[in-house]
């Protein structure tokens, strides 16, 4: 729309041209007591040309501003197109790490669950205590609740990356 304001103010200088014509007609025919002699019609034509040749600068201001304006816009959309695009690439980096916590988190949690029965047949057989039990059960729950926050973050990433996509398909 800047664009089309600007193309507008060059309008400004061009001269303005108005052409009219008229066409009267006095009486609908000459009747007995009526307008003999008088003229029937009359044809009016007009022409008048307006050309500015000095607005105050307000044609110069106004053709400054809105090339700033048209640049200014196109700034801002160059800026928008490298954030989307920074958005993108880090929703893609927290995918990748999100990925490699979870697939660390899994293997944490089948080692956990592995630590846990095996310290559970020591304890059963008296070969531990119950501290080495609680131990292991600890282990196993913060094992366990990594994996859930690494399996959360990783989706997490996903929906974020489909954000960022939709963001880029409107643009």
């Amino acid at each position: 729309s800047y664009q089309n304001k600007l193309k507008s103010v060059y309008g400004s200088y061009s001269p303005k041209v108005d052409a009219s014509y008229s066409y009267n007609e006095f009486g609908d025919s000459a009747s007995i007591g009526g307008r003999d002699g008088y003229p029937n019609s009359q044809e009016i034509g007009t022409i008048s040309v307006n050309w500015n040749l000095y607005n105050g600068g307000i044609d110069s201001s106004n053709r400054v501003i809105y090339t700033k304006k048209v640049k200014q816009t196109l700034m801002q959309l160059e800026d928008l197109k490298l954030q989307i695009k920074l958005q993108y690439k880090k929703a893609l980096q927290e995918y990748k790490v999100a990925k490699l916590n979870y697939e660390s988190a899994s293997k944490a949690l089948e080692s956990s669950k592995l630590n846990y029965e095996i310290v559970q047949d020591k304890f059963s057989e008296g070969l531990s205590n119950n501290r080495d039990l609680l131990d292991a059960n600890y282990l196993l729950t913060n094992a366990k609740q990594n994996y859930f926050n690494a399996y959360y973050n990783k989706y997490l990433a996903i929906a974020t990356i489909k954000r960022v996509l939709e963001e880029i398909e409107v643009q």
